[in-house]
């Protein structure tokens, strides 16, 4: 995961398109608890890297 992005959205149903978000990427994790339901998308907002 890229060390710049400084700023997390937690979302849940209905946040799955966001219009002013660019570069996304999509990745899956494995954590101790297992795997999210989801994956994690990174990508850009008015310059600002998120997560």
């Amino acid at each position: 995961m890229d060390n710049d992005i400084t700023l997390g959205i937690i979302g849940g149903s209905g946040l799955y398109d966001i219009p002013s978000l660019t570069n996304k990427t999509e990745f899956s994790i494995e954590t101790p608890f297992g795997s999210p339901s989801s994956k994690i998308l990174t990508g850009t907002i008015n310059n600002q890297k998120v997560a």
